[in-house]
């Protein structure tokens, strides 16, 4: 007779607590992927956020959302670097002598006993320091002007105070340069030797020191002036002469080319953010089978544009965003019309800087408001984002709790399904068992 099939426990278990549990996994999972899609998107809003707020302090990062340039008459007399707060105009710079650093040369020396021991002695300003002399020797004992040299550069008193080197003189004598690192009349370098080799201390001695020297210069043809540094700052530009003696002019003007790529970037990062929040709200269409935005439906990520469009709306003074070249458009982006922002600049370039103002809290301009806005959604921990986040992370593990849980009654289900066929596994083995005994008292062949 045919035998009985064998059902296998495990597996027809398994399948059947499979389809018990079917529908509750596909809940708990589709609660997982919006859980997931949702801290997903909240994650692009915060990058967006910071990116646009970087952006954002650039504007104004020179001081002003007008760019100046400016240009040196004579290159080799002097380089001129603009900043926020430069005024336009034409300068003359008469200079009579550049700062210098303080010298202290030494008279010529081949070597010195450096067994002898020792201490040099080195004075910048207010800083001192001491040279082991008995350190610097070779095998035999002796050490050579550019071995000194050495030392003292290395000496973590002496960094960023002086430099030393050595030269080789007209008759081909080797002598020791200490030069301090700051120049201005105010410098002074001095060095002197306490025991040791005599030659030595003979060739420090009636070394020349050399005070440094201060930087003289007239603006448009005023009075002598003078500086420490060979840098000065006038009228905003700052300005580094690198000639000894002569005249030139800076001619210093509004960069419409910088500051139209300085307001295209904020341009560019504003409608990023914008890009951002509208792909995060979309409205999903269930019929077309097109799933909405991650944040669809979110009041307040919607109050979020409307904000920052608020914003851009302010009126600063008689300075407003129509005046600056910026325009919103119909679909909520953000243009600049490079026409209008010439004409503004050419009659009254003051008022980007009225309208912008600084971004720094509590400013009274459009990027101190928006900053306000996004640090809303940003700093502490009551942030919106902040929030946002630690919802989602506690929705996230509520769900993989409730996975937890529904797996754990899943394998329940399955250990007792197993138990049980194991029971009908049995009593088929003995079914089978029955009809293979029949099947010989009948004689008849098992098919």
């Amino acid at each position: 007779m045919k035998q009985i099939a064998l059902v296998d426990p495990a597996a027809y278990a398994k399948e059947l607590a499979g389809k018990a549990f079917a529908n509750v996994f596909g809940m708990v999972q589709g609660r997982a992927d919006r859980v997931k899609t949702e801290k997903d998107g909240i994650s692009s809003l915060d990058t967006a956020l910071r990116d646009f707020r970087s952006e954002m302090r650039n504007v104004t990062s020179g001081g002003s959302v007008v760019s100046y340039k400016a240009t040196v008459s004579d290159p080799n007399a002097a380089v001129a670097t603009t900043s926020g707060s430069s005024v336009s105009g034409v300068f003359q710079f008469h200079v009579y002598q550049l700062a210098k650093p303080a010298h202290y040369n030494s008279a010529p020396l081949a070597e010195f006993d450096a067994a002898a021991g020792g201490k040099l002695r080195v004075e910048v300003g207010s800083t001192a320091a001491e040279i082991d002399l008995g350190k610097l020797g070779s095998q035999n004992g002796k050490a050579t002007l550019a071995t000194l040299a050495e030392a003292i550069n290395a000496d973590p008193d002496l960094k960023g105070k002086v430099i030393a080197r050595t030269e080789v003189d007209e008759n081909d004598q080797e002598r020791l340069i200490v030069e301090s690192k700051e120049t201005g009349a105010k410098q002074q370098v001095k060095l002197s030797v306490d025991g040791g080799d005599a030659a030595l201390k003979n060739a420090i001695d009636e070394g020349k020191p050399e005070p440094g020297q201060d930087l003289l210069y007239s603006v448009d043809g005023g009075a002598k002036l003078k500086s420490g540094s060979n840098t000065i700052t006038h009228a905003g530009t700052t300005i580094l002469f690198t000639r000894d003696t002569g005249s030139f002019t800076v001619t210093v003007k509004d960069d419409a080319a910088g500051t139209r790529a300085g307001l295209e970037k904020f341009v560019k990062a504003y409608n990023a953010l914008h890009e951002v929040l509208t792909d995060l709200t979309k409205p999903g269409d269930v019929l077309g089978g097109k799933a909405g935005g991650p944040l669809q439906g979110q009041s307040d990520v919607n109050g979020l544009r409307r904000e920052l469009a608020r914003a851009l709306n302010m009126v600063v003074g008689d300075a407003y965003l129509l005046r600056t070249g910026l325009e919103l458009k119909k679909d909520g982006t953000l243009s600049l019309d490079r026409d209008k922002l010439e004409a503004t600049l050419k009659v009254a370039p003051d008022a980007l800087d009225r309208f912008f103002g600084k971004a720094e809290k509590g400013g009274d301009g459009v990027l101190a408001r928006l900053g306000d806005i996004v640090a809303g959604w940003l700093d502490g921990d009551k942030s919106l984002i902040k929030q946002r986040t630690d919802a989602a992370e506690r929705a996230e593990k509520a769900v993989e709790k409730e996975k937890a849980k529904f797996n754990e009654r899943y394998e329940h289900m399955v250990s007792d399904l197993t138990t049980r066929f194991w029971k009908v596994r049995m009593l088929q083995e003995r079914l089978n068992d029955a009809l293979l005994r029949l099947d010989g008292v009948l004689d008849t062949p098992t098919k």
